[in-house]
């Protein structure tokens, strides 16, 4: 009796976490002029309501908007073109996706103003950061195991949600794209460790698109593929495993970079589409220094 509750005491932790999450929602929602889309959030999320709302992804309609919502668009222009458009990259926008229409169809049925920034679109984004930073958790604590013990999995996951900024990215800038990042890292490591484990061809896959969202979130992020590149690297075994791996499976290989590409080919076309180029450089003149 006694082993099995420490045999779960890091599940109990994750569950202890969730209710907090949980409550502390719930906490927000009583709030209910609360705006979860905020700052550069904007950015990340209008793709949305232009894909859906009002059916054009050059942003054009956003001439024609009231006062009130045309300045909740900050798009871009770019010296010598005409067209203005998001500079941040679509890949939190289709993560919030399944919330989204969830919340357009809410504000379809119950008659709220569809603008995209109505009640139950502020909603669908606070629930989809949850979602994605309880999912997260999940599979932090599913990496943890794998190397330490129920203690220090227990607390690491403690320390993630009180010593780090994940705690304010889930509840009130909910659209930024950090607990998203978190998302998919937590699952690209996963993945990593998986693979690794197994040499089984799905998880080599699913690596592969998990990294290939990652880029699609933030692009920078995609300098976390050295995790998988570089693991137990000094390990002997693995590397006469994943040795054969890589000079027999060219074809999985193949296979893996084509579904690395799937997620970005979604921003590749989306920037044709806009600014009939497949590359473009949404940053182009800014710095940090």
């Amino acid at each position: 009796m006694w082993n099995k509750k420490i045999h779960s005491l890091s599940f109990n932790v994750w569950l202890f976490i969730v209710a907090v999450l949980c409550i502390s929602f719930s906490s927000n929602q009583k709030n209910s002029g609360k705006q979860f889309i905020v700052s550069d959030g904007y950015a990340y999320y209008f793709y949305l309501p232009a894909a859906f709302i009002y059916h054009d992804l050059k942003f054009n309609f956003v001439n024609d908007l009231p006062q009130n919502l045309y300045k909740k668009y900050w798009l871009t222009t770019y010296p010598g073109k005409k067209y203005r458009i998001p500079k941040m990259t679509i890949g939190v926008a289709l993560l919030m996706s399944p919330f989204f229409l969830i919340g357009h169809g809410y504000a379809l049925a119950f008659h709220y103003p569809l603008t995209g920034f109505s009640n139950p679109y502020q909603d669908s984004v606070a629930v989809a950061a949850l979602f994605y930073c309880i999912m997260g958790l999940f599979f932090v604590r599913k990496s943890l195991l794998k190397f330490f013990s129920e203690g220090v999995t227990s607390f690491c996951l403690l320390l993630l949600i009180a010593a780090t900024t994940l705690y304010n990215y889930s509840l009130s800038d909910t659209s930024m794209s950090h607990v998203y990042s978190f998302f998919a890292i937590s699952l690209m490591i996963w993945f990593s460790i998986r693979w690794h484990e197994t040499f089984l061809k799905k998880n080599f896959l699913c690596l592969f698109l998990t990294l290939g969202f990652i880029a699609l979130i933030r692009p920078v992020n995609l300098m976390t593929g050295l995790f998988p590149l570089l693991f137990a690297i000094e390990d002997a075994k693995i590397r006469e495993q994943k040795e054969p791996f890589i000079q027999k499976q060219w074809k999985t290989i193949l296979v893996g970079v084509f579904i690395f590409f799937v997620p970005i080919a979604t921003q590749l076309f989306l920037w044709k589409y806009q600014t009939e180029t497949w590359l473009f450089d949404s940053y182009v003149g800014e710095h940090f220094f």
